[in-house]
């Protein structure tokens, strides 16, 4: 029952990150890292992930509706949005070899998806990805955090929606 419904999780959320263009680095237990603009640096790409986070959530919705109404579990999670210089390449060598991302980019983003928890919040932003987003991000503040591994604080965002653009 657990992988049934893991299984269609992964695969609703990983069919809205392809739908923007976003690429499924690896799944983490039942967490997914997903990256944009490895190959499309020139593509609007903070704005592609904002819409497959915010569509994630609608979503979710609709299969724990569903899982509810067939006696399963419902889910909760957390999305982490940062955009940020990163290493991309192959990692590792002989038999297990994994193109990813690297770097402090990555590094936050995943700090912002914890921090989720402790706001209660879905999707978490940082300030440069809400540069990126411009006046088209609805947005709650949240104030400045010191993530993990940082010794400055970090200002965050909810991200709640996005206007209406050509993405």
């Amino acid at each position: 029952r657990l992988l049934k419904q893991l299984n269609e999780y992964l695969e609703a959320m990983t069919d809205i990150i392809f739908k923007y263009d976003g690429i499924v680095d690896k799944f983490i237990g039942d967490g997914i890292m997903a990256h944009w603009g490895a190959f499309t640096p020139d593509r609007p790409n903070a704005t592609l992930g904002a819409r497959a986070a915010l569509d994630m959530m609608v979503k979710l919705a609709e299969l724990n509706r569903h899982w509810e109404a067939t006696g399963f579990p419902t889910l909760d999670i957390g999305i982490g949005l940062n955009t940020g210089e990163v290493i991309f390449g192959n990692v590792g060598a002989g038999k297990k070899l994994d193109f990813t991302a690297i770097g402090d980019g990555v590094n936050l983003a995943a700090r912002l998806e914890s921090e989720n928890k402790v706001y209660k919040t879905h999707i978490i932003i940082s300030k440069a990805t809400l540069d990126e987003l411009g006046a088209a991000a609805q947005v709650n503040p949240l104030g400045s955090v010191i993530v993990k591994g940082k010794t400055v604080g970090v200002e965050i965002f909810e991200l709640k929606g996005l206007e209406n653009s050509a993405v």
